[in-house]
C-alpha cells in the first residue's frame, strides 16, 4: 500500500540506494496505443490510442537498454515482476533545429517496483498472483511470490513483440517477412514457457539477441 510504501521509505531514507527521478512526460506505451482491441474498433479510436509498431532498429534499441536496465535490478537483488510498457519510462530527445520541442523516442527508465520482490522489502501480499497479465509468465500467472528473475526476461520478450509487430504473443502474429533469420528463435526462447528455456540471465539475453540480427 502507499502507506506502508511511505513508511519504508521514512525508514531507509538515509540509504544511498534510493533516487529520485525526474518526471518523464513519455513511456513506451504512449508510443504503442492500447494492446486490447477488435480490429473494426481501431477506425473509432483517437490516433493516440490506436495500436502500434515500432521499426526493428528502434525496438532493438530500446530492448537493448531494457536488458541492461533488468540485469542491473536482477544483480542488486531485485525482481521487478511488472515490466510493460506503461512502466518503461522514455526520456526526450531535442530537435537542435527547435530545442523546445521534443521528439523521437529516448532512452529507457525502469520505473514502478510497487510489485517488485527482493528479501528486504516486501509491499505486496504473497498469494495469489499479482501483475499485468498481458505481460506475466505462466509461473506468474500460478504464483507471484514463487517467482525468479526469469520472469523479467519474459516480460522484456512480450514486449519486443509487441512493439515490432503491433500485437501480444497470443494474437499469433508472425514476424514481418524482412524480420532477420534468427530473430524468430530468439524470441521464441525469451517467451518460453519453461523458465529453464529462456535466457540464463539478461546479459546473455542481450548477447543472444545480438548475435541472432547476425544470423
Amino acid at each position: 500500500s502507499l502507506y506502508r510504501t511511505r513508511t519504508w521509505l521514512r525508514a531507509n531514507r538515509n540509504r544511498r540506494s534510493l533516487l529520485c527521478l525526474p518526471w518523464y512526460p513519455d513511456t513506451l506505451k504512449d508510443r504503442l496505443g492500447t494492446d486490447k482491441y477488435r480490429p473494426d474498433d481501431v477506425s473509432a479510436m483517437k490516433r493516440r490510442r490506436r495500436p502500434k509498431k515500432l521499426p526493428l532498429i528502434e525496438c532493438i534499441r530500446l530492448t537493448k537498454q531494457m536488458l541492461t536496465a533488468i540485469e542491473a535490478i536482477h544483480r542488486a537483488g531485485v525482481i521487478h515482476r511488472d515490466l510493460k510498457p506503461g512502466n518503461v519510462l522514455l526520456s526526450t530527445k531535442a530537435d537542435p533545429l527547435a530545442p523546445e520541442k521534443s521528439v523521437g523516442l529516448g532512452d529507457v527508465r525502469i520505473a514502478d517496483f510497487g510489485l517488485c520482490l527482493h528479501p528486504d522489502l516486501r509491499l505486496t501480499r504473497e498469494r495469489g498472483w499479482l501483475g499485468t497479465e498481458a505481460y506475466m509468465s505462466p509461473e506468474q500467472r500460478r504464483s507471484t511470490a514463487k517467482v525468479d528473475h526469469k520472469t523479467d526476461i519474459y516480460a522484456v520478450g512480450v514486449i519486443f513483440h509487441r512493439m515490432y509487430t503491433g500485437a501480444l504473443p497470443k494474437a499469433r502474429r508472425a514476424l514481418p517477412d524482412d524480420a532477420p533469420d534468427g530473430l524468430a528463435d530468439w524470441l521464441a526462447s525469451m517467451v518460453a514457457n519453461d523458465p529453464d528455456d529462456r535466457p540464463e540471465t539478461a546479459a546473455e539475453a542481450e548477447l543472444d539477441l545480438i548475435a541472432a540480427l547476425k544470423a
